[in-house]
């Protein structure tokens, strides 16, 4: 029988207690900026400005439909998007994040308080469910910037803060591949919208019968389908219009 202990069931306070930062103390790539400074009122305001920063419910809702868009973790580094020609997008919509289709790709910034243990350690994982949002978000991160040019683009975009330099950010994107794994997170934040030949699992099993050529055509009809439902959603989603 669990007790009470300041109104606060007991069970729950243990779970939120072994809730932790998802890299160590000694590798945060930025200045500390003073999380304990932060009134305990506010610390319920600051968690649900980073629910409307890191969460889509819409998206969330669907997450388990967009298998077909693309693996999870297969998120390509900044200088290869630079490689395909691909222009980089800077948007505060987490509902962006990672989407791309023909050569643009939306990629949502990283901010320094995400970068502290002690922001974290006291406004992020105070909520179970913000701490997962943020840590699928680093995630992205750690494949997002993978190499000092990968750095550098992502400085030029405004997507980091200027003042890490390429040994921080190494000792902090380890500390975070070593904390963290994909089946410990939701699979939004660290999988992109990949708008590719992606034909379901219905439309292989019917094609298993037809020659090489119809499956190609057929794969490249699936393609087209799903690519023009991305961008009508995309362009709903843009002017704030919801789709029926």
């Amino acid at each position: 029988m669990n007790t009470l202990e300041n109104g606060l069931n007991v069970t729950e306070t243990v779970q939120k207690a072994t809730l932790l930062p998802p890299f160590a103390y000694d590798c945060q790539p930025v200045a500390r900026q003073g999380a304990e400074n932060i009134p305990f009122g506010d610390l319920a305001k600051e968690q649900s400005r980073l629910q409307r920063m890191l969460r889509d419910e819409v998206l969330e809702s669907m997450h388990k439909q967009l298998w077909y868009t693309g693996r999870k973790g297969n998120v390509s580094p900044l200088h290869h998007q630079k490689v395909i020609r691909r222009e980089i997008i800077l948007t505060e919509r987490a509902r962006l994040h990672l989407v791309w289709f023909d050569k643009t790709i939306y990629v949502q910034r990283l901010d320094d308080e995400l970068l502290d243990w002690g922001y974290f350690s006291r406004v992020v994982c105070g909520d179970e469910a913000v701490y997962r949002a943020a840590s699928g978000f680093l995630l992205s991160y750690t494949r997002l910037i993978e190499y000092p040019s990968d750095l550098e683009i992502a400085k030029t975009h405004g997507l980091v803060n200027k003042d890490i330099d390429w040994r921080k950010w190494q000792t902090f994107r380890g500390s975070v591949l070593h904390h963290l794994t994909y089946s410990s997170i939701p699979p939004r934040k660290a999988t992109p919208f990949r708008l590719r030949a992606r034909p379901s699992h219905c439309c292989a099993r019917e094609t298993r019968r037809l020659s090489f050529p119809a499956k190609q055509t057929i794969c490249r009809i699936v393609a087209r389908v799903q690519r023009v439902a991305f961008l009508l959603y995309n362009s709903l989603r843009l002017v704030n219009v919801s789709p029926l």
